[in-house]
């Protein structure tokens, strides 16, 4: 039998650099679809509630 070369081949896991193409990949879409600046409206605890309570077809 014939040992294994394995004298010059690192030993654990074995990285791949997709991984780190991925993880950008996911901040970018995500800062896409989470704007951290969004745009806001006052809006009244009167309108708030009539907008929320009352039925879909009402407004």
């Amino acid at each position: 039998m014939t040992p294994d070369k394995t004298d010059g081949q690192r030993k654990g896991p074995k990285f791949n650099i997709y991984w780190i193409y991925g993880v950008i990949g996911l901040i970018l879409a995500s800062t896409y679809f989470m704007r951290f600046s969004p745009d806001l409206t006052k809006t009244s605890e009167q309108e708030f509630f009539q907008s929320m309570l009352t039925p879909c077809g009402a407004h």
